[in-house]
């Protein structure tokens, strides 16, 4: 397991995950946080609230369609946005790309200090995948 001290000593400035997607689809029943295989991915957003850790200034995650509906999802937002990231979410696909393979996948992009100030670049692409803005708490 990671620890913040750890973290820290790699010295990140992006963080790229591709966590477990079994948990957030039919096949693997749709348990979400309550799967074992979510433990990573809940592990490292516990460690990203931590004061203690110095975060990354980007942020990229893949995970299936399916994931933007998770309460893994709504707790790794709300750590994110609570440690000063911007954030984009995405369903995208390698069709979108002219690649013939429909196989749509969440993305999460989040960006802070220096890099989020720098605003985000706009992409015909992406902004017609985008999900709309996260609204939790």
């Amino acid at each position: 397991r990671w620890h913040t001290v750890s973290l820290n000593a790699l010295g990140a400035g992006l963080w790229l995950l591709s966590p477990p997607c079994q948990p957030y689809t039919r096949q693997g029943l749709v348990l979400g946080a309550k799967d074992k295989r979510a433990s990573g991915i809940s592990h490292l957003t516990q460690l990203l609230a931590s004061p203690e850790l110095e975060p990354p200034s980007r942020f990229l995650m893949e995970n299936v369609a399916g994931f933007e509906g998770s309460e893994s999802r709504d707790v790794l937002v709300g750590a994110l946005r609570s440690r000063g990231f911007s954030l984009r979410e995405f369903w995208l696909s390698p069709v979108h790309l002219g690649i013939p393979n429909q196989r749509t996948r969440y993305f999460l992009l989040g960006k802070r200090g220096e890099a989020s100030a720098a605003g985000w670049a706009e992409n015909e692409l992406l902004a017609a995948h985008e999900l709309p803005p996260w609204e939790g708490g």
